[in-house]
């Protein structure tokens, strides 16, 4: 991880950036098992 993407995640509220961050990843993953399909 990069000095300027830990400083970014520090401004972020963390609790809604990782439950975000999950949503994203199972959106990611339901896609790739679509396009894999």
């Amino acid at each position: 991880m990069k000095e300027t993407e830990k400083i970014e995640i520090m401004h972020f509220d963390q609790e809604g950036y990782l439950e975000d961050g999950k949503a994203l990843y199972e959106t990611g993953k339901k896609m790739t098992a679509l396009a894999d399909k």
